[in-house]
């Protein structure tokens, strides 16, 4: 800080509180009264507000969900995804051992004089 700047008070030695507290406690204080910090209006609680269902409709679901299965697993598709990707963060493909490899170069070769190349 430049010391001739009558912007900011000069703060030396130790303090009572960490200088960056002043500015976490302003923003925690907009956010416990319920007020969005980027607009300033009020936060409304989604659980809360309750949407009216036009006449003629009904809800598809009590619970509100589209679909009541989405998400749930089956252990054919948990034994799927295993044998390809690993149950570590981040997943990563699994390395399947290879039976069968070709030395480098090896290619199969057909002869024209072979019965099976007619």
């Amino acid at each position: 800080m430049w010391q001739g700047s009558t912007r900011f008070k000069i703060r030396c030695g130790p303090q009572r509180e960490h200088p960056a507290a002043v500015a976490r406690t302003r923003g925690e204080a907009a956010l416990k009264r319920g007020v969005e910090p980027v607009s300033g209006r009020v936060a409304q609680d989604p659980a809360r507000l309750r949407l009216r269902v036009p006449e003629g409709y009904q809800r598809a679901y009590p619970e509100g969900r589209l679909n009541p299965y989405r998400g749930i697993g089956t252990p054919e598709g948990q034994a799927q995804m295993e044998a390809i990707w690993t149950n570590t963060v981040p997943r990563r493909l699994v390395r399947k051992p290879v039976r069968y490899a070709l030395a480098p170069g090896a290619a199969p070769h057909a002869s024209s004089k072979s019965p099976w190349s007619r």
